[in-house]
């Protein structure tokens, strides 16, 4: 029988070592472990890939669960962006 993959590995083997050390950091950062339902995680069901924005920053979007909300992860800060800092991104 096989052993489930931690969320984490389960990231770095879907989107690779860098985005799920994001995804990590940034809920670490937050106080929160990496399995809590709080976690932002990649949105569409895990499915979003990173991209470039007009910018040059690598940005994923992700959701976060327990709130509904949906923002702009900076995979380079580790930092959730503002919706405002998402539009400037993205323009």
């Amino acid at each position: 029988m096989n052993k489930p993959l931690r969320s984490d590995e389960f990231y770095a083997a879907l989107f690779g070592a860098n985005v799920a050390r994001a995804i990590k950091a940034t809920t670490k950062k937050q106080g929160l472990p990496i399995r809590n339902s709080q976690n932002w995680i990649p949105a569409s069901g895990g499915l979003e890939t990173p991209f470039k924005s007009r910018s040059g920053r690598t940005l994923l979007y992700c959701y976060q669960p327990s709130t509904g909300r949906h923002a702009y992860l900076d995979t380079s800060t580790d930092l959730i962006l503002s919706n405002r800092e998402a539009q400037r991104e993205m323009s």
